[in-house]
């Protein structure tokens, strides 16, 4: 007689640990979906976190998921980020930086857009901006709806800013984040026990994953061998607590 575990008794073990496990787990932060931008095709993405973080943190934490710090190139998409996005909840970071503290600030993305009091590119600063207030203003973050009068202008801040910056933008030049990353706050750059849950329905399910609205790939098959199983929540339970991504990522391969 065969001793062989079918793969719903499986399933309910894991469900059992796993649910253990959330007891003892907390999400570390809120985000959006991505939304598309039809100015260049790219995604964005708010992150609210539950605690201020540093900018370098932000900016680590972005490429993480794939993408960068959003790079602001134009009114029209200073406006798509603060009319589609609103960032909570009164500014977000973004990719602008003055890695000398010499009035040249550049984006992550490369360009520079600011030097010593003239544009070379586009920038959007609010009045008396950027100040460098303490000599330590060096980051840059962007004004929402929750600032009333100046949505969308610029201000200097430093690195390990105050709880009115507690978002960041992601911009994502592809369409697709993390495979692995399903849970509903997905995009929080985590495989975690909140993603392995979500697996399991997705494996059991027979549907979709519905996470996913836009990844070209299907984001439940963390294994790449085209079904969605008990060997993908098997596999994805040893990347959640390993600290990595899964290689089965189309964005960053």
């Amino acid at each position: 007689m065969s001793t062989k575990n079918h793969p719903a008794d499986i399933a309910v073990a894991l469900i059992a640990v796993v649910l253990s496990l959330a007891t003892a787990t907390e999400s570390q932060s809120a985000t959006t979906v991505p939304v598309q931008w039809g100015g260049n095709g790219h995604w964005y993405q708010v992150i609210t976190m539950s605690s201020p973080l540093c900018w370098t943190q932000c900016r680590d934490s972005a490429v993480a998921l794939g993408g960068y710090l959003a790079c602001i190139n134009s009114a029209q998409e200073d406006s798509f980020i603060v009319d589609s996005l609103n960032p909570p909840p009164i500014a977000a970071l973004v990719g602008g930086y003055e890695p000398q503290n010499n009035g040249v600030w550049v984006w992550v993305c490369g360009d520079t857009f600011y030097v010593n009091g003239d544009c070379s590119g586009y920038c959007n600063w609010n009045v008396g901006e950027p100040n460098n207030s303490g000599g330590v203003e060096n980051y840059l973050t962007i004004f929402a709806h929750g600032a009333a009068s100046f949505p969308g202008t610029w201000n200097d801040v430093a690195d390990c800013v105050g709880p009115n910056e507690a978002s960041f933008i992601v911009e994502y030049p592809c369409n697709c984040i993390h495979q692995g990353d399903l849970a509903q706050n997905r995009g929080d750059g985590v495989i975690d026990v909140f993603d392995v849950i979500a697996e399991i329905a997705i494996a059991f399910s027979g549907e979709p994953d519905l996470y996913d609205p836009f990844c070209p790939t299907t984001r439940g098959d963390v294994n790449n061998d085209t079904v969605t199983d008990v060997f993908d929540v098997i596999y994805l339970i040893d990347h959640a607590f390993s600290g990595g991504p899964t290689p089965a990522d189309p964005c960053n391969p």
